[in-house]
């Protein structure tokens, strides 16, 4: 097959210099790699391995989407920083959602 078309990436120069080592040590290169994964993409029809967050970053990004959210409605009531009893309770409501998606 004529290789006729290009995908180009910005990433970390160290992500990328360790990677590139560990390649050259399986013989491989990025390009080789990248065409790996776009056939195996064409293949199966979705990525070939999962994508997701942990569920640490998961409770992480919705501490601080609740804390923007407390933060937010104080700034229309014209308050600097969300009370006490408001952080408790978002704490306490993901708390108990948390509970209820781990019993299911």
């Amino acid at each position: 097959m004529y290789a006729d078309a290009m995908a180009q990436s910005r990433m970390d120069l160290q992500l990328k210099t360790t990677v590139d080592a560990v390649l050259e040590r399986m013989g491989l290169n990025g390009a080789i790699v990248i065409r790996m994964l776009y056939k195996k993409i064409a293949e199966l029809g979705r990525l070939p391995f999962e994508v997701g967050v942990s569920k640490e970053e998961l409770a992480k990004i919705r501490f601080r989407q609740t804390l923007e959210t407390v933060t937010a409605r104080n700034a229309e009531r014209e308050e600097s920083e969300p009370s006490m009893e408001e952080i408790d309770s978002f704490i306490a409501k993901a708390r108990s959602e948390r509970r209820t998606r781990l019993s299911k």
